[in-house]
């Protein structure tokens, strides 16, 4: 694929793609036409469940349609987190609409981009592990199975927000160990953090910003231990429940399982899997798949 960063002189006079990658942390915006790639962009994250209308509107005016300079793109194609219920998926068509009046404009949730981006086609049983977490079976086609995350109060075992929520009853409770315990102030404001957590606009992403901690400290056994438990319950809560036999292949979207994959793995083995895949981003995989669609 052709990967440009800046508009060409050209561009008004071919077909143009655009594919969204939105998860509650950051979103990609990936301009394409029928030679590839043109531009790419990073916003904030949007979750329509989460972000006000108003929030989303301000991003997409000032971040992406300012840079696109006034490009409106044939067609969207949006995935994104809360976008798989029909509160999110009608909130985001109707954002999208008031400001690509003349775009043909889809959305779907982040989950069916995952698949899409990891499978080109396969089955495979897909999870999302970033911020938040989820999983559900694909058949090559569709999801015909899915084990929603719940959140960070309810769930998403093996999330940056879950390893985030240990780490914090970790500390509170005084289980750290001393020296760690110190890493920790030194790193981080652990102030009245869990008044902060708590009166915090988006809790997730508070709790989810101590995975930078948590991947620098990999090596202390406490952290290990912390991040090989969440690690089984995401399996047990998120692959193994559907069932499939040990040849099926898995596929991993999203920061956290990209750097704990070698954790991953580990736990893969233990359970007789042997295909995992991860990505780090979907976005140029999905644009890859929607070239390939055809325009």
């Amino acid at each position: 694929m052709r990967l440009l960063r800046h508009l060409e002189d050209t561009i008004s006079e071919k077909i143009m793609f655009l594919v969204v990658d939105g998860g509650s942390t950051k979103t990609d915006w990936c301009l394409i036409n029928q030679n590839g790639i043109v531009q790419i962009l990073q916003t904030e994250g949007i979750n329509p469940l989460l972000v006000s209308a108003d929030i989303i509107t301000n991003i997409i005016i000032k971040d992406v349609i300012k840079p696109f300079k006034g490009i409106i793109p044939d067609c969207i194609h949006y995935y994104g987190a809360g976008c798989g219920t029909p509160f999110g998926e009608r909130t985001m068509i109707q954002i999208l609409k008031t400001h690509f009046t003349a775009s043909n404009i889809t959305v779907e949730s982040d989950m069916l981009g995952a698949c899409r981006a990891l499978f080109s086609g396969k089955a495979g049983v897909c999870a999302i592990l970033g911020t938040g977490t989820g999983s559900c079976y694909y058949d090559g086609k569709s999801m015909t199975e899915f084990c929603p995350g719940l959140g960070y109060a309810l769930g998403d075992e093996g999330s940056g927000a879950h390893l985030g929520k240990q780490l914090v009853v970790a500390f509170e409770r005084n289980l750290l160990p001393p020296k760690l315990r110190e890493k920790l102030v030194d790193s981080c404001d652990m102030s009245d953090i869990v008044a902060k957590i708590y009166k915090a606009e988006y809790p997730s992403k508070t709790l989810a910003g101590f995975g930078l901690f948590i991947a620098e400290n990999r090596s202390e056994p406490f952290i290990n231990g912390l991040v090989t438990n969440a690690m089984k319950l995401f399996f047990e809560r998120f692959i193994s429940i559907y069932g499939k036999p040990a040849s099926t292949k898995i596929g991993i979207v999203g920061s956290i399982g990209h750097c704990f994959n070698e954790v991953i793995k580990e736990e893969a083995a233990a359970r007789g899997f042997k295909k995992v895949r991860f990505l780090k981003s979907p976005i140029e995989n999905l644009s890859n798949y929607h070239l390939n669609a055809g325009f």
